[in-house]
């Protein structure tokens, strides 16, 4: 979109290229160009008030008609934030009852898992004593045997004593296997509604309960508060941590 400007804007423009040019290579180095340069500034401010007038003359009645635009806009675009807003708040609110369902479920089928595994880890320990309670008892019998000189019937019974003992023991390491294998943290699913254009993520936020115990790295000076003592006290000014120096500022009126 091209703007025409006033023959007076035209002119106001191509003189302030040509005051960047001067004052791009300008040098003060004496009391006279010292002066020259001061009545420079004043030239300066006096152009860019003509043109900030010219400005103002055009973009005037346009941000009259921005504003009452904006003003017949307002309420209703107010009101649909707010519904946006109450919507969110209600999707958010059962999104948040579902994570905390879902946490519960989780945490409770873990202490089942866990419970399971004990169970069947206690099985298994119960299998193996028993095993070894049939074995000892069997080689009493095997020796009770050998005693009346039964060697055969002894060396019989205890072949069979071990491979039942070690039927027993297979069993206990089973056992075990599956409690091994078991997940730790099941998982529990939920079913989340899927609405096209609709998405939610989640996002983690803090607050600062105890400012008192934050680490020193997420600490900002405060440099309105240091601003306003190094403007009060100049070079006197002593805070630690803070150097402290003269700035000059040129100020001018136009011409």
């Amino acid at each position: 979109m091209d703007i025409d400007l006033t023959p007076e804007a035209k002119a106001a423009a191509a003189d302030a290229q040509t005051m960047l040019a001067v004052a791009r290579d300008f040098k003060v180095t004496t009391t006279a160009e010292y002066s020259t340069a001061a009545e420079q500034l004043k030239q300066i401010k006096a152009l860019a008030s003509k043109l900030n007038d010219e400005r103002l003359e055009m973009t005037r009645p346009l941000d009259t008609t921005k504003k009452l635009i904006m003003d017949r806009f307002r309420e209703p675009l107010a009101f649909l934030d707010d519904a946006e807003k109450a919507i969110k708040n209600a999707i958010g609110t059962y999104e948040t009852e579902q994570r905390r369902l879902r946490l519960e479920a989780e945490k409770a089928a873990a202490e089942a898992a866990r419970k399971e595994r004990e169970r069947m880890e206690a099985e298994a320990a119960k299998v193996e004593q028993a095993a070894r309670e049939k074995r000892e008892r069997e080689e009493e019998k095997a020796r009770a045997l050998e005693a009346k000189g039964r060697a055969a019937e002894a060396e019989a019974k205890r072949k069979a004593a071990e491979e039942a003992e070690a039927a027993r023991l297979r069993e206990a390491e089973a056992k075990r296997a599956a409690a091994a294998s078991m997940p730790t943290a099941p998982v529990v699913h939920f079913e989340q509604p899927k609405v096209a254009g609709v998405s939610s993520r989640q996002v983690w936020k803090f607050e600062i309960v105890d400012p008192e115990l934050l680490p020193r790295k997420f600490l900002v000076p405060d440099e309105k508060a240091i601003g306003g003592v190094v403007r009060s006290l100049g070079d006197k000014a002593d805070i630690p941590g803070v150097r402290v120096y003269p700035e000059t500022i040129i100020s001018s009126r136009s011409a």
